[in-house]
């Protein structure tokens, strides 16, 4: 049997990892992702995982906690078993503090990283309820296209994981025709607490929605996005769906 493969064979080039974010209040749904391409995954991580040895030597944050950022940026959960004498005020412990220190290493960290890249898209939807779930279930649909758009331009092929594992993921992914599409498979599912990566898309995700839903309670985190994660998207910022 001829194993050689043909010629002109479009190669894996884009892993991206997505998670949502945004809010009923705000109106707001939003994806943000991280991407990488598979020669360099091993090294992306390398440099994630260094990180976050970085983060429990400096603020008692075990490697296997999960950083769930709506969570311990606005303090409330204890992030760390021990947290260093700078946050705590006799037995009471800033979490904010904490937890928002945490957040501005890790986007540091990606924005050094030079393998990956990331990104974001949001759409407005005010109504609540059904119908922005339902916003919220299209927006999905219409980032899986828009990828697909650009995997078939440049003739190379995409893989997506998400957090979790709603079906409304797997019936965008069929709604691309199947003879033409060069973003394969369903999306797979990852599990937050375990996954380096969904955690990574997670932070970028609410750090979009921050950027976004401006309020005086977010306004420590307006600008990061402009400032740690647009050196890495090459969009320079959330794009409009």
């Amino acid at each position: 049997m001829d194993r050689t493969p043909p010629d002109h064979v479009g190669q894996l080039s884009r892993m991206i990892y997505i998670d949502d974010s945004g809010s009923e209040r705000s109106g707001l749904v939003v994806y943000g992702w991280v991407e990488v391409q598979p020669a360099f995954w091993a090294r992306a991580l390398r440099h994630w995982l260094e990180h976050r040895k970085a983060l429990y030597r400096d603020f008692g944050v075990l490697i296997t906690k999960e950083l769930h950022a709506t969570k311990f940026i606005n303090g409330r959960e204890q992030i760390s078993g021990d947290p260093p004498d700078r946050y705590t005020d006799g037995d009471v412990v800033r979490w904010k503090d904490l937890g928002r220190d945490v957040a501005l290493r890790s986007l540091e960290a990606l924005r050094d990283c030079p393998h990956i890249h990331v990104g974001a898209v949001y759409t407005r939807e005010p109504a609540g309820g059904k119908v922005y779930a339902q916003a919220k279930h299209q927006a999905y649909t219409d980032l899986v296209a828009r990828i697909d758009t650009e995997l078939c331009e440049a003739d190379t092929y995409g893989f997506i994981t998400m957090d979790g594992d709603d079906p409304h993921y797997r019936a965008a992914h069929r709604t691309l025709k199947l003879d033409t599409r060069h973003l394969i498979e369903d999306p797979a599912a990852h599990d937050s607490r375990t996954s380096q990566w969904t955690q990574i898309a997670d932070l970028v995700a609410y750090t979009a929605h921050m950027h976004l839903n401006r309020h005086h309670g977010n306004q420590f985190g307006w600008d990061w996005y402009t400032d740690h994660l647009g050196p890495r998207d090459p969009a320079d910022g959330p794009v409009a769906l």
